[in-house]
């Protein structure tokens, strides 16, 4: 059975790829998130990007990328105390 957190992971993972309105990701962010972006063909550098730029980032992929896949290979969770 998953673990709530990976569960909420998921569920995360499929509001981004569905490629739907920012409401739907944005309910899985704290005001102080920071989302770290790797180096990758839209972003060589890599950013950081805080709450408040997260919407018009979120728009803008919408412009650049046609679809989002994203596939989860391995979880892990914490061993259970005795």
């Amino acid at each position: 059975m998953d673990s709530p957190n990976i569960a909420r992971t998921q569920q995360y993972l499929q509001a981004i790829a569905s490629m739907g309105p920012f409401e739907k990701v944005a309910d899985f962010c704290s005001p102080d998130i920071a989302v770290q972006e790797f180096p990758n063909r839209i972003v060589p550098q890599g950013r950081i990007r805080r709450a408040a730029d997260l919407s018009a980032a979120y728009e803008q992929g919408h412009k650049i990328l046609q679809s989002q896949i994203y596939t989860v290979r391995a979880s892990s969770k914490p061993a259970m105390k005795s």
